[in-house]
């Protein structure tokens, strides 16, 4: 090696190796004080009673002020639950089952129960989770009811002092199955001291708690919207600044400008003997100026008006909402929807934009997301059902219908909720013709989606028949009858 070659290899640079772009993500500023608060905790300790409860609050406040968030919220309420799904029991005795039904779905009319579940699920986005508890009710088929708690009435006492099977509330056995709950009265302001109001234990049989858990180990449920906290406060000062300044803009407002001061007419500039009265009049030499103040230009709407020598009249220009204002609050709207798994069209209310195949190419994916929650829904529903058998188990009917099983979990029971109507119903109408057709699906299965029974469909549709045959009349005359009338009413 020459002397050239050795003291090129002294004055070259030393590489170093190139770390992973994980590790390099890591060591950025920025993102270091991004990950600066985040902790290696259980699932427990995410979801503690102070983080729930701050996380509660503030999307309670976003639901009730920001109207897109309470729309999803409700949106998510009409799609996994609507009015209430039918039962359909699928015991060999019919007629026991059709009784057994009516008395179910009376017992739903009577104690609201359709629109207390409607409640529970329509405040998971800021709650997170709903409990449902089993209470006293006279003059109700059964003599009870379903009734919701807020959650911050099932939490652990402020003190520290629990039992170390106890976690928020809620007592757990060695298999961790909740035993008990305990639950505090209910106060104003959820902050009172616990000493005043002292809880009252509650067992795990008449208490059902309803969350989805998003970590492996989670024993309470978090707020949806908590991922989109920050975007919607945001959001919701700017919308008050753009109003704001779009009323401003739209008032009469207007700006003078002038080349001296405001105050002297411009044959006063000069003079130096200058000064105000008690009533704020301009003095110059001991006697009253007739200078003109700015402020006392007789300035009306639709008038033109002149102006002294040296001042200038302009009005203020509209700058808000500029072009990329609605871009960037849809954008915003749209991460509500995805922590919610609402698409654009339910978050933003509005298809226009929208053709027929990206429709329902949207409405599929909401139609799984639905389709999971109401999972966790019938898991609630089949507990109030045994509950409701429980509790009428005096009733002749209801007792021999109990005499079929041994337990209540062998029981054949199934939910329908409302299937989301098409929107083509020709097309609609004509699929369904054909599974009925082809045996792919039961008269019963079709009826009880819209929550009609199928024995009671069967004996009106063969009223129907006999009275047509009676009265001498067909099919083609009744559709041409009613062909008749769109014509005359449309017309």
């Amino acid at each position: 090696m020459g002397l050239f070659d050795w003291f090129k290899n002294l004055t070259r640079k030393k590489t170093r190796p190139v770390q992973g772009s994980m590790l390099r993500s890591v060591e950025d500023r920025e993102n270091y004080v991004y990950f600066a608060s985040a902790r290696d905790s259980s699932a427990d300790a995410i979801c503690s009673t102070e983080e729930r409860r701050r996380l509660r609050a503030q999307c309670r406040k976003i639901l009730l002020d920001v109207p897109q968030a309470l729309h999803a919220a409700r949106s998510l309420a009409l799609s996994t639950y609507g009015s209430g799904p039918s039962i359909q029991l699928k015991t060999p005795d019919e007629e026991l089952n059709s009784a057994v039904e009516k008395l179910f779905n009376l017992w739903r009319r009577q104690t609201n129960y359709d629109k207390t579940f409607f409640t529970a699920i329509q405040a998971l986005p800021s709650d997170g989770e709903a409990f449902f508890v089993v209470n006293y009710a006279p003059n109700t088929i059964g003599n009870f009811r379903i009734d919701l708690i807020e959650p911050y009435r099932i939490e652990s006492e402020p003190d520290g002092t629990t039992n170390p099977d106890e976690y928020d509330g809620i007592l757990y056995n060695e298999f961790n199955e909740p035993i008990s709950y305990s639950v505090r009265q209910a106060s104003v302001n959820p902050l009172n001291d616990r000493s005043i109001y002292p809880p009252v234990i509650i067992p795990a049989c008449r208490i059902k708690h309803l969350y989805i858990p998003i970590l492996a180990g989670q024993r309470r449920g978090l707020p949806m919207l908590q991922q989109a906290i920050n975007t919607l406060a945001s959001l919701t000062k700017i919308d008050e600044a753009t109003l704001s300044a779009c009323e401003t803009a739209a008032s009469f407002s207007f700006v003078i400008e002038s080349t001296y001061d405001p105050e002297l007419g411009p044959e006063d500039q000069l003079c130096t003997d200058i000064s105000r009265d008690n009533q704020g009049n301009i003095i110059k030499n001991g006697v009253q100026s007739n200078a003109m103040d700015p402020c006392d230009l007789p300035i009306r709407k639709n008038t033109g008006i002149y102006l002294p020598s040296g001042m200038k009249l302009s009005q203020l220009k509209s700058e808000q909402p500029n072009v990329n204002y609605q871009a960037f609050k849809q954008d915003c709207l749209l991460g509500v929807g995805a922590a919610l798994g609402a698409p654009k069209n339910i978050i933003l209310n509005d298809s226009s934009s929208y053709n027929y195949s990206s429709a329902r190419l949207d409405a599929q994916v909401w139609e799984r997301w639905a389709n999971i929650l109401q999972g966790y829904i019938i898991e609630i529903l089949n507990a109030h059902f045994r509950d409701f058998l429980i509790a009428l188990s005096y009733n002749e009917t209801v007792s021999k219908f109990l005499k079929q099983y041994e337990s209540l979990d062998d029981i054949p029971v199934r939910w329908y909720f409302a299937a989301p109507t098409h929107i083509d119903r020709q097309k609609e109408a004509s699929a369904d013709v054909l599974l009925l057709k082809n045996k792919c699906m039961t008269y019963k299965d079709y009826f009880a989606r819209g929550g009609r029974d199928v024995n009671e469909e069967f004996k009106q549709m063969a009223v129907e028949k006999r009275m047509m045959e009676e009265l001498g009349l067909t099919v083609d005359d009744v559709v041409t009858t009613m062909e008749q009338e769109d014509e005359s009413n449309n017309s």
